[in-house]
């Protein structure tokens, strides 16, 4: 036997799913959501969550870099500093 609280919540349920039944920009969304569970299945993207690349993993772009002769470590390069090359 259903609840009250259980009753309210279906009746709201219905009530929102007839509000937006039809609706083109739902339609739309429902199209769009499909579209992208397909890309999911087929590899080409990824769902949402962490993609940040760990500390370990990013020790593998810690290389040497030459740019106009000069020898510059990606490490040197911190946010907000900012440097000058003379030739």
């Amino acid at each position: 036997m259903k609840t009250n609280i259980e009753e309210q919540l279906n009746k709201a349920l219905e009530s929102a799913e007839n509000y937006f039944l039809g609706d083109k920009k739902v339609e739309e969304y429902e199209r769009t959501a499909q579209n992208f569970r397909k890309l999911v299945e087929k590899g080409v993207v990824k769902e949402r969550g962490n993609n940040l690349m760990s500390i370990s993993d990013s020790s593998y772009f810690r290389t040497r870099i030459f740019f106009n002769y000069a020898p510059v470590s990606v490490d040197d390069f911190t946010f907000g500093n900012s440097y000058t090359f003379s030739y």
